[in-house]
């Protein structure tokens, strides 16, 4: 693909507002770090992990080929089918531990290891001239996964111990749902006493494209993760170059590429947790949000990360000034989505269980041209049509009139008719007793919202977290303005 054609007079706009044309600068397009402010920043950081739990490297390499080369938790994302596995251990398991050795001894990885081919896929949104509009797909050396994947296996021990409580994607024991009920509850209380309050999303450009390799390295050793395991994080960072497939003619083996050149499965755990990037935070005036900026300026200006203020929001609740206490931020008038649930007044609820069942429906359209048995849309519905829906009951109950439309897109489905040929009662028995195991979907999903405020307020070990303060206070004065009542009578 020429460059000519699919960047404007073969130019690029870069962060600081400048044209860049040169090879050199295409690729290093975003800010150089402050080092000033990062040396300010590390003196403030200190070790969250005592000596004894210090994370030691090991050979686990053949749990990874155990799992199939699983780096996510979805049963597709595997990339080996059982024969694959037993010959992985067999032949490939051996030779990897030897390379493991030999990478730690020579402070190398192969070439074939330290290179990445990057694929440029336009957004179809802005000008195509404009980096922002495109976004960057790396392909990387499988052998190269298993090793990251045995380094996220290692720090997964030591995340609770590292990461904030407030903090719950992708941590051990903890559940990004937390975060969905705090919001929620949050939200509550400010309405139910009219305080004054500004809901802030704050989206970063370009998060992880941002990531100095230097500013991550200082971290890992700020908070303690030892020495070995801080030198394998920088033998996975020497010398990697990569070829951009759309400027291959152009960039070969350039060491100054800024930003974790690994998005793949095989680091999403370090991705999610080690970096932020979609932040949610609730301030009470406009001095508070601009602190708040001038805090992210600085961390900025120490590991590169810049917030994009078009595609941050707020929402406010009570009454403000705009005149005398501006916000930086668009303003939403209307709901918030945050995490895939829309917040922020009436009709949060509804809407957040329209839209996914509007995702069910369009899902189940493309699973009846297979023409599969009632077996098989029972298998359909209990392990495609019922996780989808769960996540929301993580956050709103299931409303009387949603536990309607959804048992009649079950039975649609499987009929194919809005007549019902069998009693809904016998198809949910199991087929040792005469029935069709089609699962009672609006059951489950009721069971779901029980168990995660059970799992708050008796369950959870962490006593000083937001989620569950808050969610024990007002745990029955949400429940009853959420429509739980509605909820139970409407069976």
């Amino acid at each position: 693909m020429d460059l000519d054609t699919e960047l404007e007079g073969g130019r690029a706009l870069v962060v600081d507002g400048s044209w860049a044309g040169e090879p050199v600068r295409l690729i290093n397009v975003y800010a150089p770090s402050d080092v000033g402010e990062r040396r300010e920043l590390f003196q403030h950081l200190r070790p969250q992990l005592v000596t004894s739990r210090t994370i030691m490297m090991g050979g686990d390499i053949n749990c990874i080929l155990e799992s199939g080369g699983r780096c996510g938790t979805r049963a597709g994302e595997g990339w080996m089918d059982d024969a694959a596995k037993l010959l992985a251990e067999m032949v490939v398991g051996p030779d990897l531990l030897e390379l493991d050795e030999e990478m730690e001894q020579e402070g190398v990885m192969p070439h074939t290891l330290r290179e990445g081919m990057i694929a440029l896929l336009y957004k179809h949104k802005g000008e195509r001239c404009n980096l922002k509009n495109w976004c960057p797909i790396s392909l990387l050396n499988v052998d190269y996964k298993i090793l990251a994947k045995k380094m996220v296996n290692r720090l997964k021990g030591a995340m609770g111990e590292i990461v904030h409580p407030d903090q719950t994607c992708e941590v051990p024991g903890r559940r990004v749902t937390d975060s969905l009920a705090l919001i929620r509850d949050t939200i509550q209380y400010i309405t139910d006493r009219n305080i004054r309050a500004a809901l802030v999303c704050l989206d970063q450009e370009k998060a992880f494209d941002r990531v100095s390799h230097e500013f991550m390295g200082r971290v890992l050793q700020g908070f303690g993760l030892g020495d070995r395991f801080c030198n394998y994080v920088r033998i996975m960072y020497t010398d990697i170059f990569s070829s951009v497939m759309l400027l291959a003619e152009y960039i070969r083996k350039n060491p100054n590429i800024r930003g974790i050149p690994t998005p793949g499965d095989a680091k999403k755990e370090v991705k999610c947790t080690l970096y932020m990037d979609d932040v949610t935070l609730f301030s009470t005036d406009g001095k508070s949000v601009q602190s708040l900026l001038e805090a992210c300026k600085d961390f900025g200006k120490a590991s590169g990360a810049k917030i994009n203020v078009d595609k941050s929001q707020a929402k406010l609740f009570g009454c403000w000034d705009l005149c005398n206490e501006p916000l930086p931020f668009p303003i939403e008038a209307g709901l918030v989505k945050i995490l895939g649930i829309w917040f922020g007044g009436p009709g949060a609820a509804a809407k957040s269980w329209n839209e996914r069942l509007a995702k069910v429906k369009q899902k189940q359209g493309f699973w009846s041209l297979r023409h599969l048995s009632i077996e098989g849309k029972a298998l359909v519905l209990r392990n495609d049509s019922l996780p989808m829906l769960q996540y929301v009951t993580q956050a709103w109950p299931l409303l009387a009139n949603i536990a309607w439309a959804v048992n009649s897109m079950v039975f649609y489905f499987v009929w194919h008719s809005r007549m019902d040929r069998v009693k809904r009662s016998v198809m949910h028995k199991e087929q040792c007793k005469e029935g069709k195991a089609v699962p009672d979907i609006p059951t489950i999903l009721r069971a779901f919202f029980v168990l995660g405020c059970v799992r708050i307020t008796l369950l959870n070990e962490n006593k000083d977290h937001s989620a569950y303060r808050v969610f024990c206070v007002f745990l029955l004065p949400v429940w009853t303005r959420l429509g739980w009542g509605g909820v139970a009578g409407s069976r």
